[in-house]
């Protein structure tokens, strides 16, 4: 009889035990997940706010403005473009080549999704990009856990669209560049004249009544490039030689050294503050960021 009444205390026992690992794990699992669905390719998210995107709406010509934040499953931010000034400018994936094209797929302008990543896939997809910025503390992400994505969709541009918005952000760029520039020959004592056409401005240390060049003029002379907080960025003192050229190439990765000479007379001394356009432009360079101007002095100078 006691065997018989252990058996039910013990079947009893297991089916309230089976009911509370059942309701307290979906429990679980709903704090964790935090209503995330799963769609058929695996991909677990949900949307903050804004639509889901429909079979079609979009393109592979549209240009996406995202921003994205990454944090490990211990809350640790590993990438947060949110920190920066403006939008990343993508093209709209054209397919599902991993998870995070499959995410922004879904998504539309004026959405906000939340994406659930598998820190072993991430960390075998970037395993190789070792100039990513914070790569050490993706490779450092425990293994089995989910990392969390949010991404911000701006906008979704179509080409006219997007036509519009990157010439207004040209002009912006361009007259912030123009005010910096003008800021900065202000805080000089000497005057720095504004190049009519050019769009530089110039001071002539040293003036000369000898010949003016022309494209395609072979020219050697020094040269000293600072940034505006007085770093040096090249000079030719350091590496002991002229510099060497000819004038007008087109591919020359700094315009600059194709372009101010023709605004010399030879044996000249002048220093110029350029903008991007004449300098590294979008690229920049070690050193030098983005759409950032430069201060160039060029001096003797002479034809060879």
């Amino acid at each position: 009889m006691n065997l018989v009444k252990n058996k039910y205390f013990l079947l009893a026992l297991i089916i309230l035990g089976g009911a509370f690992l059942f309701f307290q794990g979906k429990n679980i699992y709903q704090r964790y997940f935090n209503n995330f669905k799963t769609d058929s390719n695996g991909l677990i998210y949900k949307f903050n706010y804004g639509d889901e995107s429909q079979e079609g709406q979009y393109g592979a010509d549209h240009m996406m403005l995202i921003n994205y934040l990454l944090t490990s499953p211990n809350g640790d931010t590993i990438i947060n473009s949110f920190a920066a000034d403006t939008a990343t400018i993508a093209p709209y994936p054209s397919a599902d080549n991993n998870v995070l094209m499959a995410a922004l797929r879904k998504m539309t302008s004026k959405s906000q999704m939340e994406l659930l990543v598998n820190t072993d896939s991430m960390k075998r997809q970037f395993a190789n990009h070792i100039n990513l910025k914070n790569h050490d503390k993706l490779m450092e992400m425990p293994n089995g856990k989910y990392a969390k994505f949010l991404i911000r969709v701006t906008a979704v541009l179509n080409p006219d669209k997007y036509e519009v918005f990157a010439n207004k952000k040209r002009f912006y760029r361009i007259s912030a560049e123009a005010s910096a520039i003008d800021s900065y020959c202000d805080s000089l004592s000497e005057e720095y004249l504004l190049h009519p056409d050019a769009h530089f401005r110039y001071h002539t240390n040293v003036a000369t009544t000898n010949d003016t060049l022309k494209i395609g003029d072979e020219v050697a002379f020094e040269l000293l490039v600072t940034k505006f907080n007085g770093i040096t960025h090249m000079s030719t003192a350091l590496e002991r030689k002229k510099y060497k050229t000819i004038l007008g190439q087109a591919n020359h990765p700094l315009r600059a050294f194709q372009v101010l000479p023709l605004h010399m007379r030879v044996g000249e001394d002048v220093t110029f503050v350029v903008p991007s356009y004449l300098a590294y432009d979008a690229a920049g360079s070690y050193g030098v960021a983005p759409y950032e101007p430069l201060v160039i002095r060029i001096f003797d100078l002479e034809k060879l």
